[in-house]
């Protein structure tokens, strides 16, 4: 969900990662991910395809990533390119906590930019 804090990169930065609007530290985070924040798009997704679904903590262990990067890339991928989703289930994460289990929107993937 949007709140208005994050800006939408395709309107505003052709190509850059989204960040949170006034934040000197996340605008140059996302400069830096610029390369490679749609291969990272691209494994999470293939991942989420393979598996059936995945929280972002699964995500987070099985593709060695970061909480921030999996769960931007995931933002991305739900919000901006609208391939993948909440699949209404449940499941606990290492910190016992429950998390949304993402699932991928099969034949919908188009190129992850």
């Amino acid at each position: 969900m949007n709140d208005g804090k994050y800006i939408d990169a395709s309107k505003l930065y052709a190509g850059l990662p989204g960040y949170v609007q006034g934040s000197d530290t996340s605008r140059d985070a996302a400069i830096s991910m610029q390369e490679a924040s749609h291969v990272i798009r691209a494994k999470i997704y293939e991942y989420l395809k393979e598996k059936g679904g995945a929280t972002c903590d699964d995500i987070e262990i099985a593709l060695h990533l970061t909480h921030q990067t999996a769960s931007a890339r995931l933002s991305e991928l739900s919000l901006k390119f609208r391939l993948i989703h909440d699949s209404g289930a449940r499941k606990p994460t290492r910190s016992g906590r429950t998390a949304k289990i993402w699932t991928a929107d099969d034949g919908k993937q188009k190129r992850l930019l």
